[in-house]
């Protein structure tokens, strides 16, 4: 399935409520990358980009959305990464994915992608289950030519309450050349390791009790400017490490712990 998220119409979105199966490279591409011709064909330069700013573009999704074995053409035109849910807009007033606690996202190689640029509020808020063969979320930086790339870049990245799950064959989150500019939350659980690169991680307790602490089934891997916040204010969290940790920060608030 693919959605053309350019300006007309405005705003883009997608409500799945049932189920969605490719052998493709994608099963839901959001695509304003403004390809055109053969190899080698010019793109629109995404730092100038004004077509698709003020739109929304977004995905809700409470079934099932399962990209299966396809991948990207050596010869294709677009340079991404095949994946369940693409979000190739790198202009746009705002791009989400909303999975819900029923909702299943699923890829061989990425379960969602992100290629947002140039975007006041990019969002992944998810309560189900997103899973990929490499990466269950991914933010990799693209090269559309030898003149015309960028570096993805999300607002938050929320992974909500105990049904939150965010699955990787390598890494859960990988991050380490992208930008969480509000950082990453995590109430519920991360199976994979976490690429944080110069990101913020958040484990936060959705609820007292040991069932409702944040979990993280991998090591955690940051640069000198990623941190880690064990509880807030508000939320006493007790975070036991299921792997090892080397990142710039790590800060555990009043009344919570790590061990």
């Amino acid at each position: 399935m693919v959605i053309e998220a350019d300006d007309s119409p405005t705003n883009q979105y997608i409500i799945n409520n049932g189920t969605i199966y490719s052998q493709s490279a994608w099963g839901v591409i959001f695509s304003d990358l403004a390809v055109s011709g053969t190899l080698g064909s010019t793109y629109r330069d995404v730092n100038n980009y004004q077509y698709s700013s003020g739109n929304v573009v977004g995905l809700y999704n409470t079934g099932s959305i399962t990209q299966d074995t396809g991948t990207i053409s050596s010869s294709s035109i677009y340079y991404g990464h095949s994946a369940a849910v693409e979000l190739a807009v790198p202009s746009a007033a705002e791009v989400y994915v909303v999975n819900t606690s029923t909702g299943l996202i699923s890829g061989s190689e990425n379960g969602v992608d992100v290629l947002t640029h140039n975007v006041t509020n990019a969002h992944i808020d998810n309560a189900g289950t997103i899973k990929g063969g490499t990466n269950g979320i991914n933010l990799s930086p693209i090269t559309l030519s030898a003149s015309i790339g960028y570096t993805p870049v999300l607002t938050t990245l929320t992974n909500l309450n105990i049904y939150g799950t965010i699955t990787g064959g390598i890494y859960s989150i990988d991050t380490a050349s992208g930008s969480v500019t509000n950082g990453i939350n995590n109430y519920g659980i991360l199976s994979g390791d976490v690429a944080l690169g110069a990101n913020t991680l958040n484990l936060v307790a959705s609820a007292s009790g040991i069932n409702n602490q944040p979990k993280v089934n991998g090591d955690i891997i940051g640069g000198g400017d990623s941190i880690i916040n064990v509880g807030s204010a508000s939320s006493q969290t007790l975070f036991t490490t299921n792997g090892n940790a080397d990142v710039g920060t790590i800060n555990v608030a009043s009344g919570s712990a790590l061990s």
